[in-house]
């Protein structure tokens, strides 16, 4: 790799700013190093470009899901032996929609009381916990469940509307740190399947 350039970004919305600064620049390959946050919030910038980049990924999280979804290996000097040498393969990304914004993704999308625990996940705790910490921010979040109405459409379906404690709107199969998806047990919403395997 030659021409490399280096951005520490404060934040989502720094993130996102420099990922799109980088595919209107014309850089080939945007490598985003963090976790799975990093990880979204460059997949979003580059959905929202005009003009895509390559995504390379040097998983550096506490969960890292896409990654190892993808099969990418997770210890540093392999990831960075894999950006050197890996070919450019196409992979899905979800455009979601809510009533206050678009947002794309490319592994799983969560709300209710998982995006409530999500939220009180910050940096201390993952470091004194690290893949354990989802288990951990449960215990902070099951004493007080919320019950959420939701309204979902798919595909231009028709709406429909729930009772729902969690959300998970997946597009891979790990989730938490690493936890996989086994099995066919899944529930599509509507009369068509709208998830993916």
């Amino acid at each position: 790799m030659s021409n490399v350039a280096i951005r520490q970004p404060a934040g989502r919305s720094a993130a996102i700013r420099e990922a799109m600064r980088a595919a209107r620049d014309g850089v080939e390959l945007v490598v985003a190093a963090g976790g799975d946050g990093t990880v979204n919030s460059v997949v979003d910038a580059l959905m929202s470009s005009d003009r895509r980049p390559a995504l390379g990924i040097l998983p550096l999280g506490t969960g890292n899901d896409l990654a190892r979804m993808l099969g990418l290996p997770l210890a540093p000097d392999a990831a960075l032996d894999t950006l050197r040498t890996a070919d450019v393969v196409a992979i899905d990304a979800v455009e979601s929609t809510s009533s206050t914004e678009t947002r794309w993704f490319a592994n799983m999308l969560t709300g209710g009381n998982t995006g409530r625990y999500l939220r009180r996940m910050s940096d201390e705790v993952k470091r004194q916990w690290g893949p354990f910490c989802y288990l951990r921010g449960v215990v902070d979040v099951v004493r007080d469940l919320q019950v959420y109405q939701i309204r979902v459409t798919c595909d231009h379906g028709p709406p429909e509307t729930f009772e729902a404690l969690n959300v998970f709107v997946a597009n891979g199969r790990n989730s938490g740190g690493g936890l996989t998806r086994s099995g066919s047990r899944r529930r599509s919403i509507g009369s068509g399947d709208h998830s993916r395997r």
